[in-house]
């Protein structure tokens, strides 16, 4: 995430007519590089260690988180480059697009940080009381057996 931080902090530097490959592409990149290195190993550490009967659940709170977050971004883009904006402009000013990235910049270095934070209250208890083979549970059958069949 450092490496996202970076590259956002590269495109708050821009300038207004800048160039692609020495004021675009070192940002992109930095990003990009930081990003593929966390949200694969991110995703695989979240359900690797979820029981397979509970697999479905994880994998649709997994989805759902992440739509939410791709959803709740573009958002916090669009209310922080309106806020920015003067009233009666039709595009918001150069300095709007600098707190964008600023305040990206700094979501990138904090997330990391508070990930650290969260208590796994089940990893804690697992400690404590040791447990043996997972045995799968047997199904209740509510079915009547037939009769036996006495001949013709």
């Amino acid at each position: 995430m450092v490496l996202t931080a970076l590259g956002m902090l590269l495109f708050a530097r821009m300038p207004v007519h800048g160039s692609y490959v020495t004021d675009v592409l070192p940002g992109m990149g930095l990003a990009s590089l930081g990003m593929g290195a966390v949200f694969m190993p991110v995703t695989v550490a979240s359900v690797s260690t979820i029981p397979k009967e509970d697999m479905g659940q994880a994998s649709t709170l997994n989805s759902v988180i992440s739509q939410f977050s791709m959803a709740l971004a573009p958002a916090l883009v669009a209310t922080l480059l309106i806020a920015d904006t003067p009233a009666g402009a039709h595009t918001a000013p150069p300095s709007a697009y600098r707190t964008v990235y600023l305040v990206l910049a700094v979501m990138a270095l904090v997330a990391p940080l508070f990930t650290l934070t969260i208590h796994d209250p089940g990893k804690s208890r697992a400690l404590r009381t040791p447990q043996g083979p997972r045995v799968p549970k047997q199904r209740e059958t509510t079915a009547r057996r037939p009769a036996p069949w006495s001949g013709p």
